[in-house]
């Protein structure tokens, strides 16, 4: 009978030391044909363009790391040099990781890991393009979505004619 009562203890206790863990929570979809991924891409960056109220082309002009609670994170700070949807911003604007999570932190932007005068589309929904508003970096050879390729081309050559 011992065997009995122990038993749904033993269960329980080896559910909680062999269930998942926080790391496997981080543990990524088996990868995707080319065909798929590229149509998440654009769906995705489509889906971005139509939440946000202000896009923009920026460069990095300095980053950096920054302390956190749970270890170092980094800092980029950009300036818009091109408007592509919205109400025209030229002030700076500071991104940084604010959080760690059980994948590392957050938030996960590609602008947080620049190469030197790197140029990027940020997507943001408010025109005050604070941290919290920003949606999403892209460097700009990752652009595919048709809307934002003629915004920037349109944008482009329009300044290309102002100068």
């Amino acid at each position: 009978m011992l065997i009995n009562k122990t038993r749904p203890w033993t269960l329980a206790a080896a559910v909680l030391l062999l269930g998942p863990t926080n790391a496997e929570a981080c543990l990524m979809a088996p990868p995707a044909s080319p065909e798929e991924t590229a149509a998440r891409t654009r769906e995705y960056q489509s889906d971005l363009w139509t939440r946000s109220d202000s896009i923009f082309v920026a460069r990095v002009t300095r980053h950096g790391t920054v302390q956190m609670e749970w270890g170092r994170g980094l800092w980029t700070e950009l300036t818009p040099v091109l408007q592509l949807k919205g109400e025209r911003r030229t002030a700076r604007t500071r991104i940084q990781h604010t959080v760690f999570t059980s994948c590392g932190p957050a938030p996960i932007l590609d602008a947080l890991h620049p190469a030197p005068d790197e140029f990027y589309i940020v997507y943001s929904t408010s025109a005050a393009h604070e941290q919290g508003s920003i949606n999403a970096t892209l460097r700009l050879q990752d652009l595919v979505d048709p809307l934002a390729v003629t915004a920037w081309s349109e944008a482009t050559a329009s300044r290309a004619d102002q100068d």
